[in-house]
């Protein structure tokens, strides 16, 4: 007979299970270290990206305040063209109606309403000529101080990006090394330089005192007659030319044109510096021309000014300029609306007889024309501005992993492995401003659907994030020494 009988084992399990807990335990604290140094790692990757954006975005503000400023600079110059063009077209006025007074003189009941109309007309032109001047100051001060205030912007944009780049990095991370890249200067040191060399303040005054063939009368002289242009393309079609035919009349063989010609130009003292002063003249006279036959031919030959019937002209100059409507420049064929060309003999008389005229300006200091301003110092086809690199730190012990446990050693130091480089966690980033003009949208888009690189007078300056190229990372690298 077989009997069955239950089998007792004894042991100790605990053995095994602290062989059990040891890797697990390792296994723990592998995640735990891995997660830790990847969140901080992260962490200190966007605190940099937002550091470094946060800089490009205050370079891409100056750069559009710059642009807003020339843009208003500009608005007002053709502000004052309009006042001296209107100043101008109300002694035109005054003028016709006095000439038509003196001819009528003699006719019975028309000389006293030709009177009248030259009498309101007197009236309205002092009137006119008192009221100008302080117009024309007021925008011209205006021009001074946003001149002044592109000069302020320009030098405290560098403090305030250093401060701001600062109160971001805080604002992320308080463990945060701020120092690194900012107390020893190098980088940022870096920035600074790249800000005062991408725009430049270009001033009319330093062409007029520059010797001609220097470096440095080229890059203003460029500048500012790209200003000058500018100013000039932007004016109204008042300004720009008030040019037509008043009244014709075709009486074969003789026929009869009472044409009108005008207009407003950004002058000067001599032909190639015309910064400092606006002229215009404003003039009217009666041409004629016959019906002949000639070896050619018949037809209708010889356009001329026969008579003329009214005419003026106002000016604003620099003190320091003796801006002249005899001077060559200003009697060109094509200057203030082609009035020389259109009507020389009375565009003779309104340089005669408004020349001396009192200027539509105010105060000893007088019209400043083209004031200084701030342009990109670079040439050819711009799309970005040159940015800010950043590199920030923080020491090994403010980040929290399980080395306290002892098993962060030897082959199994997850720290060794995350790259503490002088037991500090780096990050790098770089940010630029960059042009980009909206042309998906309306409101924006350019008319000719071209293309339009960086310029300081159109704000689309913005910022992004860049590319660092393992050349730059190594050399950031070197300069903030934690290679």
């Amino acid at each position: 007979m077989n009997k069955s009988f239950k089998l007792k084992q004894d042991g100790q399990a605990l053995v095994y299970i602290i062989a059990l807990l040891i890797p697990i335990a390792l296994g723990g604290a592998i995640v735990f270290n891995s997660f830790s140094l990847s969140n901080e790692k992260t962490r200190l990757q966007n605190a940099a990206d937002a550091v470094a954006y946060s800089v490009a975005t205050i370079e891409a503000r100056d750069l559009n305040f710059k642009a807003y400023t020339n843009r208003a600079m500009v608005a007002n110059q053709v502000a004052v063209a309009q006042v001296v063009g209107f100043v101008s077209w109300v002694r035109w006025m005054q003028n016709v109606s006095r000439n038509l007074s003196l001819v009528t003189s003699w006719i019975p009941y028309v000389n006293a309403v030709t009177r009248a109309i030259n009498q309101v007309m007197t009236q309205v032109r002092n009137g006119v000529e008192r009221a100008a001047p302080a117009i024309a100051s007021g925008l011209d001060l205006q021009n001074t101080l946003l001149t002044n205030a592109q000069n302020i912007m320009h030098v405290g944009t560098v403090a305030v990006a250093g401060e701001t780049a600062r109160e971001v990095a805080r604002a992320n991370d308080r463990s945060i090394d701020t120092g690194l890249s900012f107390s020893n200067a190098a980088l940022f040191s870096d920035y600074a330089r790249n800000h005062a060399r991408f725009s430049r303040r270009f001033s009319p005054n330093t062409v007029r005192n520059s010797r001609r063939y220097t470096s440095t009368y080229r890059q203003h002289f460029e500048r500012v007659e790209e200003l000058r242009e500018i100013t000039m393309e932007s004016r109204d079609p008042f300004s720009r030319s008030r040019n037509y035919v008043w009244f014709s009349l075709r009486l074969w063989p003789v026929q009869f044109e009472m044409r009108r010609a005008g207009g407003t130009d950004l002058t000067g003292q001599d032909r190639r510096h015309r910064y400092g002063g606006w002229v215009a003249m404003d003039t009217m006279s009666w041409h004629t021309r016959r019906w002949r036959c000639s070896f050619r031919g018949c037809g209708w030959r010889g356009w001329g000014e026969r008579i003329p019937i009214g005419w003026g002209a106002a000016k604003t100059s620099t003190n320091n300029e003796n801006v002249s409507l005899w001077h060559r420049h200003n009697r060109e064929n094509n200057s203030m609306g082609r009035t020389w060309r259109t009507n020389r003999r009375a565009s003779n008389l309104a340089s005669t007889e408004y020349n001396g005229a009192r200027e539509v300006k105010q105060g000893a200091r007088g019209y400043g024309g083209l004031r200084p301003f701030y342009d990109l110092a670079l040439n050819g086809l711009i799309q970005k501005a040159p940015g800010i690199k950043i590199i920030l730190s923080k020491p090994q012990g403010s980040v929290r992993t399980a080395r306290g446990t002892g098993y962060n050693s030897g082959a199994m130091n997850i720290e060794q492995n995350a790259r503490f480089v002088q037991n500090r966690m780096s990050a790098m980033s770089e940010a630029v401003p960059y042009f980009a003009r909206a042309n998906d949208l309306n409101g924006y888009r350019r008319l000719d659907n071209r293309r339009e690189y960086g310029n300081l007078y159109n704000p689309y300056w913005q910022a992004r994030l860049d590319t660092i190229s393992d050349n730059e990372r190594r050399t950031m690298q070197v300069i903030a020494g934690v290679l």
